[in-house]
């Protein structure tokens, strides 16, 4: 994976747009470059830009939330609106441009961020929601944002603390640098996992004590099962004496029952005897005068239906007269109506003629005034298209804006001819010819006199490259004989320094000797030699030397000495790097300045331009008749406008003022808004009212002959029918009617009458049948009375009771009692089971499960930092090849330890370390991480934070000399964040961050 471009705006404190493409110059000969620049000036934004991009995540801060960045005031730079951030990656699936951005809306509130994500090659978007992004950044690049920030991101400072750290401690940090605390999770999984398994079998264990201490004892079981089955054997018979007692006691109640009904069916009887009489009594009146006259019921019906008949047409006869008299009256106020709508009166029979001549005369002055109205707004239309330039309004009095008109048109006459006068030089004919003309004048001009500034820029980029060239030239000649002498002194004071060290030990041999000579006794041997006689055992010599100061002096100048050297050494490597890539500088300055002449000269081919000290005042005064001839143009169009319009508006004039007047014509004879659909509507009723005055004179006449037809019928019906009514005693036809029964009345009454009749039967042959019945069970029945029967029942029932009860109780205390045999072997059966499941768990719990997770973890981590030392020694290798890190051992500091391959293999606590040789191998344990969480992936992008302060020129030096190296052997791009001035002067490709005196920083690549 590797960072092509970063994009970003308004991020932290680096306001306004910015943009690092490492795709061009200077990183794409310079891959190692430089992040500089005071503290709080951004240097760690530029990283916070990548993860925010690629994850919506930073490090000081997680994942970001618009409500994140509410409450924090992060990323979004002060006082701005909107944000963004946007990387541009290549990994083994292509190459990908993922955006992060947010804004405000129009109330200032901030919006929730958006996220996107492109192919770089086909510039074609993922149809992805923004909370997807991150996983699909993921998914192409191979690593999480854990394993990103740690292989892409090299902060060695937490490297420092893991140097140096206890075990404890240590176990903690590399779990937060390496991620791995998934291992401890997984020890107190294991752990809570056996725990809860293992606890519902010690549950089920409690659960068989408990019911194991429950269970009967057998002599008891035993005695519960024989006295189970002696007391069912006493119940049957018991039941049936209760049997047979309830039997003779349901027949006691039964015979009162019986005797009770029949009195009840006997009383029915009677009360339908008195329901019969009471009914011939009130009901058979009606029913038998029906019965008597409904043989002439259908003659009476006739006779009735036709008088009804006559009624109805004498009524509606009188309805249809009153009718016929409001036509007559709407008819007059009609007339009325229309001869005052038109202005003139007219026969009634020519009402509809009048009314078609008035629409026709009305039609026509309104068309006539609707072609005017046609007229002048076509007029109008085109008016205004031809006097669309100008920006001429009509306003609401045609005359002032004829005047108004004409004065402008006067005023833009004068105009032209001023322009005009400007433009003598100008073909006005051929304006187009002209603009063209001038425009390439322009050009050419201004080409030629940017290619002028470039060639005075270059040349003097020359001139001072030359001079940078001569300096370096003259300190390469000084420099050999500086380094020969400083060489010199050092090799002098180094072998100064090895003679005085070489001296220091035989003394310190010589007094380590002499602190037993004071023990020596003749006759036993040295410890030191063994000899027996021992004639230096006395007369010590005295200890008086400067080898420790002398020591201390020589040390001092060896190392100053050997610092400067170092430094020359560093000087002339640099000076020979600057001196080459001067060399290509001036050779890429003069190959450019060439060629910037060779241009110029092909600009100058064919055009008289003069001296170049006029082009700028010739480039003015061509670019003013340009302008000029512009508006020369425009102010034309404007005249011809309105000059085309001023005849336009005369015509507008002359139709209104004839529209005006047949308005006028029309108001006279009409003001409404639809002259047909009012005649219409009027002739419409003036029909509608004659129509309907006939009718109801036509309707009145057929009454008439109706009623009189009827009333013959109902004479000739009365005749024939009142002898008969008479003969029944009725005086006349409507007392004979009234007589008469419905139908449903009639049927009713008979079918009630028959009921009556009926249960009075069916009630005496009920009598009868219980009465047989109560004979029968008389002689079934016993000489004890009820009383007795009941007290013999309860007794019987009371023994019956008591010997379930006593059945139940047994039952229930041996049916627990095998429950509880069958549960205590359910339970051990699924205790045998549960034990199989678990021993997994049982096995996995053993070997790394404890409360803490430690047990695991702690496996986890040695491996781990087993493979990250081993990683860290392969790159320490490259940095230095004095140390090498190991684990420390049982009797040693349990921090870290540097194996001194200078010193023999000495190991040394990383504790004692220098801060320079601390950075070293904090350094390489950062490298080492960015190899382990990269296995998998290719990782062409690096960038190391702060810690070069603490180096040395000859270390740091070596340090920069191993990370380019790296890069050259792996094409990667390495950013070093750093304040510290040789570094800046070490690496030529910088990004410089700088801070103003607002808050704000701004960013410059060199």
């Amino acid at each position: 994976m590797k960072i092509l471009k970063i994009e970003f705006e308004n991020i932290n404190s680096l306001r306004g747009k910015h943009e690092i493409d490492f795709r061009k110059e200077p990183f794409k000969t310079n891959a190692l470059f430089a992040i500089t620049g005071p503290t709080g000036s951004g240097k760690s934004t530029i990283l916070d830009v990548i993860s925010l991009a690629l994850f919506n995540q930073v490090p000081r801060l997680g994942r970001i939330t618009r409500n994140e960045i509410i409450a924090t005031g992060a990323l979004l730079t002060r006082n701005q609106k909107e944000a963004s951030a946007a990387v541009t990656y290549s990994c083994k699936n292509g190459s990908f441009i993922s955006k992060w951005s947010i804004s405000t809306n129009r109330n200032g509130n901030l919006r929730d961020y958006d996220m996107e994500l492109a192919n770089a090659d086909t510039d074609g978007l993922f149809a992805l929601k923004k909370s997807d992004i991150p996983a699909k950044n993921e998914e192409l690049i191979g690593l999480n944002y854990n394993q990103f920030i740690k292989s892409v991101v090299l902060a060695q400072g937490e490297f420092a603390q893991l140097l140096q750290a206890k075990k404890d401690e240590r176990g903690a940090l590399l779990e937060k640098i390496t991620g791995t605390g998934i291992y401890r999770r997984l020890g107190q999984l294991a752990f809570e996992k056996y725990k809860h398994e293992n606890q519902e079998i010690k549950e089920q264990q409690v659960a068989i004590s408990i019911k194991t201490a429950e269970l009967l004892e057998p002599e008891l079981c035993n005695k519960y099962k024989e006295e189970l089955a002696a007391h069912e054997q006493s119940i049957a018979p018991l039941s049936g004496d209760i049997e047979t007692l309830q039997q003779k006691i349901a027949l006691k109640q039964s015979l009162v029952k019986q005797g009770k009904e029949i009195a009840n069916v006997k009383e029915k009887r009677e009360k339908e005897g008195q329901k019969l009489l009471y009914f011939d009594k009130n009901q058979g009146v009606s029913l038998r005068n029906h019965e008597k006259v409904e043989p002439h019921a259908q003659q009476i019906t006739q006779w009735d239906q036709c008088h009804e008949k006559q009624q109805e047409l004498l009524v509606e006869e009188k309805r249809n007269t009153e009718q016929a008299q409001q036509l007559a009256q709407y008819k007059k106020t009609l007339y009325t109506t229309i001869t005052s709508f038109i202005g003139q009166e007219t026969p009634t029979e020519s009402i509809a003629n009048a009314l078609q001549q008035f629409a026709a005369r009305v039609d026509k002055l309104q068309q006539e005034r609707q072609e005017k109205l046609n007229a002048h707004k076509a007029l109008t239309a085109q008016f205004k298209s031809t006097v669309r330039e100008t920006g001429f309004t009509l306003g609401q009095d045609i005359k002032s804006d004829c005047v108004r008109l004409k004065n402008q048109l006067n005023q833009s006459e004068n105009t032209l001819k001023t322009l005009e006068n400007d433009l003598k030089t100008i073909d006005l004919f051929q304006a187009d010819s002209e603009k063209k003309r001038l425009r390439e004048d322009i050009k050419h001009l201004t080409i030629a006199l940017s290619l002028k500034e470039k060639i005075n820029v270059t040349t003097a980029n020359l001139a001072k490259t030359s001079t940078e060239q001569e300096e370096l030239h003259k300190q390469l000649q000084a420099l050999p004989r500086e380094i020969e002498l400083s060489k010199s002194n050092k090799e002098r004071y180094g072998q100064e320094r090895e003679k005085l060290q070489l001296q220091q030990e035989n003394k310190r041999l010589q007094a380590s000797l002499e602190q037993h000579r004071n023990h020596l006794k003749n006759g036993e041997p040295c410890p030191l030699c063994g000899a027996l006689e021992h004639p230096f055992a006395t007369g010590l010599p005295t200890n008086v030397n400067n080898l420790e100061k002398a020591l201390q002096q020589a040390e001092k100048e060896y190392n100053s000495w050997n610092a400067k050297h170092i430094q020359q050494l560093t000087e002339v490597s640099r000076a020979e790097k600057d001196h080459v890539r001067q060399n290509a500088v001036q050779d890429t300055k003069e190959k450019e300045l060439q060629h910037l002449e060779d241009l110029l000269k092909q600009q100058l081919i064919g055009r008289n331009l003069g001296d170049n000290s006029t082009w700028q005042n010739t480039v003015e005064k061509t670019e003013h008749q340009l302008e000029t001839l512009a508006l020369y143009e425009k102010e034309k169009r404007v005249y011809d406008a309105f000059f085309l319009g001023d005849p336009l508006l005369e015509k507008m004039k002359e139709i209104m003022t004839s529209g005006a007047a047949l308005r006028k014509a029309i108001d006279a004879l009409y003001t409404g808004n639809d002259i047909y659909k009012e005649i219409q509507e009027l002739q419409n009723k003036w029909i509608s009212l004659n129509e309907n005055f006939k009718n109801a004179q036509l309707k009145t006449q057929e009454l008439l002959e109706k009623r009189t037809e009827t009333g013959k019928k109902l004479h000739n019906l009365a005749k024939n029918l009142l002898p008969q009514v008479n003969k029944l005693g009725f005086d006349t036809i409507i007392e004979a009617k009234n007589v008469l029964l419905e139908h449903s009345v009639c049927s009713r009454l008979r079918r009630e009458r028959e009921n009556i009749i009926r249960e009075i039967a069916n009630l005496e042959a009920t009598v009868k049948t219980l009465e047989r019945q109560l004979f029968q069970d008389l002689e079934k029945d016993t000489t004890l009375d009820q009383k007795e029967l009941e007290q013999n029942l309860e007794k019987s029932k009371d023994s019956l009771d008591e010997l379930r009860e006593k059945c139940e109780g047994l039952k229930r205390q041996l049916h627990n009692d095998t429950e509880r045999i069958v549960a205590i072997a359910d339970l051990k059966a699924r205790i045998s089971q549960k034990e199989n499941e678990i021993k997994r768990w049982r096995l996995l719990n053993e070997l790394i499960g404890d409360a803490n997770g430690k047990t695991f973890n702690e496996f986890a981590q040695h491996l781990t930092l087993t493979q990250l030392l081993r990683l860290a020694n392969t790159r320490l290798k490259d940095l230095s090849d004095r140390y090498r890190l190991d684990t420390a051992q049982e009797n040693e500091d349990d921090s870290l330890v540097a194996i001194d391959e200078h010193m023999g293999g000495q190991r040394r606590s990383v504790k004692t370390l220098s801060g320079g040789e601390t950075f070293i191998l904090s350094l390489s344990m950062a490298l080492a991480l960015s190899d382990l969480a990269s296995r998998n992936v290719e990782i062409n992008s690096l960038f190391i934070d702060e810690g070069f302060g603490t180096l040395d020129p000859e270390t740091l030096d070596q340090t920069l000399d191993t990370l380019e190296r790296l890069q050259a052997s792996s094409s990667k791009t390495i950013g070093i964040i750093s304040h510290v001035d040789s570094l800046k002067e070490r690496i030529a490709t910088q990004i410089q961050l700088k801070r103003n005196g607002q808050g704000y920083s701004s960013l410059s690549i060199k």
